[in-house]
């Protein structure tokens, strides 16, 4: 949440560049950009570039049209290195992280023979695509429960339970066996888990779909 948190700040000082405020955008953005790093979420640094990117692109389309190219190629030269004292403060972790993985199972294996998640230069597509969710899956934000609840725990009282009810009626070892297999998830990451899905609300999906 403390990655996430950032995003906000780095396109506000984004914007500040392109509004041509550039020593407070600069100095906004380097901030933003070195929080951003430190909180060492790399999935929710990857989205956050993503969003700039796209921001930079419909900025630079703006600035052709307006025939504006030295306010774009100052405020890209600003952000740029504004961003790179960003990562600069970072350094020591991301360098360390950098290397460090290179001896994990993201780095690969030279005794790697195909049968498995490990190649020799890093993980399987299968791997690092074995976390997603149904293409229908993302209804659960509007529809709670669509696709159950958490893998581990019970969605109902154990007293209410039909299910538990059933297993404990059985012998000891049949019930214990089974209830290995009781899920209270069956979307597309059934294998790997969940801790619940994303609810949001049908009003907060609504209000975003009409913008």
């Amino acid at each position: 949440m403390n990655a996430i948190a950032y995003l906000p700040s780095i396109i506000a000082s984004l914007l500040l560049i392109y509004d041509k405020r550039y020593l407070w955008g600069a100095a906004c953005t380097a901030l933003f950009t070195a929080l951003l790093l430190g909180a060492n979420h790399l999935q929710i640094t990857y989205y956050s570039f993503i969003i700039i990117a796209m921001m930079s692109i419909a900025f630079a389309i703006k600035c052709f049209e307006e025939k504006a190219f030295n306010h774009l190629f100052k405020a890209a030269g600003i952000a740029l290195v504004a961003a790179f004292l960003g990562i600069l403060i970072n350094a020591t972790t991301l360098l360390t992280t950098y290397e460090y993985s290179k001896r994990t199972i993201r780095g690969g294996s030279v005794l790697a023979d195909g049968k498995t998640n490990v190649t020799k230069t890093g993980l399987s597509k299968d791997y690092a695509l074995s976390y997603s969710i149904y293409k229908t899956e993302p209804l659960v934000m509007m529809f709670p429960r669509l696709y159950g609840g958490s893998s581990n725990n019970l969605e109902v009282e154990e007293g209410k339970s039909k299910a538990i009810e059933a297993l404990q009626q059985m012998p000891q070892q049949l019930g214990q066996q089974l209830q290995g297999a009781l899920q209270f998830y069956w979307g597309g990451i059934d294998g790997v888990g969940t801790s619940g899905p994303p609810y949001a609300g049908a009003i907060i999906c609504f209000l975003a779909l009409i913008g």
